[in-house]
């Protein structure tokens, strides 16, 4: 009946079943050997108590293909289906073996951590690494980092991110675990040393974006004006500086001299050339190029930021004549001496801490505001404005726009809550004797 039913295609096979050839094909059609079945993927009977098995031995880092280990059973009975458990447990024993011959099959994720890091290192910059190893001391301190990595599963994961959690991390030091980890097993699966990462099926929480906390203009004047009779009166600058410009604290600091360039024109225009950024990480400094292309960019100075730069140069000139030697070739804008070194960024860090402190003390109120929120100050003040993401995007560096509308959002919800009451207005009773805008 499986044969009649398999054969009868007129088109295709002109004799009956009962013909040489539909008998022979409907023949070959039984005796084939089953297929690797969806529930016994490794196991299949080749004939009657005859049975082939596969292990798979992972992928091969230079082809991507999958690799495989062969190996047969025969029962002592030769009937179908004789010998399949026993099939089974030979393949079992098998894979066990090719799992071990794999590399890395006895390493620990603590381990394997450290071997990515090593491999990471002369790939991203100083401050990069630096952050991937303080997110990987995380994992090596738990019970991750003992486990075996072909043993490691979704759920011993899940498990440990809710014992962070119990154990009072936030939600960041939590994402902050789960992304180490994912690029890590990314870089196993790679080599070969994984069939998949798990990581791809660990259930964490979605990152929210937070609103970012960014000072007023007020508050930023009186900030700039305590810097100024305060300390460190060089303070005052670089603030104004990172206001106007929206520039980084990296960039500021690995801004030069060469980099300010004044067109002529009408108006005449300022442009900075952000190009460089000063890292500094372990006790350790250097200057490196931005990560991304929209990183290296351009970025118009208005009068007063213009001015800022104008001081530097100043003040740079009066100390090169009071210590009796010339100024620095390709000087750093904000540099702290005549050494030819750039100002590093924990310096500036640490003069903004103590300004932000001493404003609490003076005023009674608490000031949050990090160095890089005048980054947000600035991004904020021109989203209100209403400057175009676009534009605000190619000021900042960032390479999609999207993160700029994603971040500022609520800045542009405001926009859009006066834009309604503008159109309300204008529809609104007694507007019949306006002027037609069109």
């Amino acid at each position: 009946m499986l044969g009649r039913a398999r054969i009868r295609k007129p088109s295709l096979y002109p004799l009956s079943y009962g013909g040489h050839l539909g008998f022979l094909i409907g023949h070959l059609t039984l005796a084939l050997p089953k297929p690797y079945s969806r529930g016994m993927a490794n196991v299949r009977e080749r004939s009657p108590g005859h049975w082939e098995i596969r292990a798979y031995a992972g992928t091969d880092p230079a082809t991507g293909r999958k690799r495989w280990r062969w190996a047969t059973y025969t029962a002592s009975r030769k009937e179908p289906g004789s010998g399949r458990r026993s099939a089974e447990k030979a393949q079992r024993a098998l894979q066990a073996a090719a799992d071990a011959e794999r590399p890395g099959s006895e390493m620990s994720v603590g381990a394997f951590l450290g071997l990515w890091l090593e491999d990471r290192e002369p790939r991203v910059s100083p401050t990069t690494i630096d952050g991937y190893r303080t997110k990987a001391r995380l994992v090596a301190s738990g019970p991750l980092a003992s486990v075996r990595l072909c043993d490691l599963g979704p759920r011993d994961v899940e498990s440990w991110y809710r014992v962070l959690r119990e154990s009072g991390k936030t939600a960041a030091n939590v994402r902050s675990a789960h992304q180490v980890l994912s690029a890590a097993l990314r870089v196993a699966v790679r080599w070969g040393w994984l069939d998949r990462s798990p990581m791809d099926r660990v259930d964490v929480a979605p990152r929210t974006t937070e609103r970012p906390v960014a000072p007023t203009m007020r508050e930023v004047r009186q900030l700039v004006e305590a810097a100024d009779a305060g300390r460190d009166p060089g303070l005052a600058e670089i603030v104004v500086f990172a206001v106007l410009t929206g520039m980084r604290r990296g960039e500021i600091c690995g801004l030069r001299f060469s980099d300010v360039t004044r067109f002529p024109g009408e108006p005449p225009m300022t442009v900075a050339t952000v190009s460089r950024s000063v890292w500094q990480a372990g006790g350790r400094w250097g200057v490196k190029e931005p990560k991304s292309r929209a990183g290296r960019r351009r970025v118009t100075l208005d009068a007063m930021a213009e001015r800022a730069v104008e001081l530097r140069a100043e003040r740079l000139r009066e100390r090169a004549a009071v210590a009796g030697t010339p100024v620095p070739d390709d000087a750093y804008v904000f540099a702290p001496g005549l050494s030819g070194d750039p100002l590093m960024p924990d310096t500036v860090t640490q003069a903004w801490s103590r300004l932000t402190k001493r404003q609490e003390r003076e005023t009674g109120r608490p000031w949050p505001f990090r160095f890089h929120d005048l980054r947000h100050a600035s991004a904020t003040e021109m989203v209100g404005a209403g400057v175009d993401v676009a534009t605000v995007a190619g000021r900042l560096g960032h390479a999609d726009p999207s993160v700029t509308l994603r971040v500022y959002a609520h800045v542009l919800a405001t926009r859009d809550a006066e834009a309604a009451g503008v159109l309300g207005r204008a529809l609104g009773p007694g507007r019949d004797d306006a002027p037609d805008q069109r």
